[in-house]
């Protein structure tokens, strides 16, 4: 079964964020201590206060991008539930320094804002193997589905790096490959063939799913790509150490990434 959660957390400037979750598990107890859990590990200096939603959902699977959006509001608008103790978090391999002073409730990834990102990012670090990998596969998803790039990808990219410094980790077999995608995302610059190609396509597509996928046009959108893109460089030029590490490893994605950016 499966149940949809959403969390309630409030922010130091007294605002009230509420965050859908859904977890799949036959026992209410277990959802209701697995919420719990995911509350907390999502709080990054906000205080976790409960719900506002907490529902059996019986009518099939759904995807992530089916989840409803965080909102802001000026209320908690809690509802009761059976007060349970959060479920056990595995403990981590690895610490990563300034994860926790991120506002990650504030910056847009691929599927709203990411303080499920910060999460994972932490995770991702875990002694629980399974648990690494599939948080592994959540951070990419975020910062590079789709092969796009959003404002939490920049700013996710150094956690990324420090992750991937330490290969015996168990999440760096699936993070490497998102960790490419975003490089690659980051580094190729267009030509005037390719973008005039996207242009013809989005030209041909239907003006609703246009407007829905480039609600301001294409050059609009050509130019947001871009200063993410920059962004990405940035902080690839301020990892320079973290990249020769991973590239004197062999890691190929490093070394193209060096190579590029002209950086010795």
């Amino acid at each position: 079964m499966r149940f949809d959660v959403t969390l309630v957390f409030r922010a130091g400037d007294q605002s009230f964020v509420h965050e859908p979750w859904a977890v799949e598990t036959a026992d209410r107890a277990e959802a209701l201590s697995r919420s719990k859990r995911e509350g907390i590990e999502r709080r990054f200096g906000r205080e976790f206060l409960g719900y506002s939603r907490f529902e059996l959902f019986t009518a099939g699977s759904v995807d992530i991008d089916d989840l409803p959006a965080v909102e802001t509001r000026r209320s908690a608008e809690l509802i009761p539930v059976e007060d349970v103790p959060a479920s056990d978090e595995p403990g981590r391999k690895l610490r990563l320094e300034g994860l926790e002073e991120v506002r990650w409730w504030e910056i847009e990834g691929a599927f709203g804002p990411a303080s499920e990102l910060g999460a994972a990012l932490r995770r991702c670090a875990s002694e629980d193997e399974a648990l690494a990998k599939d948080s592994a596969e959540l951070v990419g998803e975020w910062i590079a589905h789709q092969t796009t790039l959003y404002p939490a990808t920049s700013v996710a990219l150094p956690f990324v790096l420090r992750l991937l410094c330490e290969p015996e980790l168990a999440c760096h077999s699936v993070l490497e490959p998102w960790f490419a995608v975003a490089v690659d995302a980051a580094l190729h610059e267009p030509t005037e063939a390719e973008r005039a190609a996207v242009r013809a396509e989005v030209e041909a597509m239907t003006p609703a799913v246009r407007a829905l996928l480039f609600p301001d046009g294409f050059e609009a959108r050509d130019a947001l790509g871009e200063a993410r893109a920059a962004d990405v460089r940035d902080v690839l030029r301020r990892e320079r150490a973290s990249l020769v590490d991973l590239a004197a490893c062999g890691n190929e994605t490093a070394k193209r990434a060096l190579a590029q950016l002209g950086i010795p």
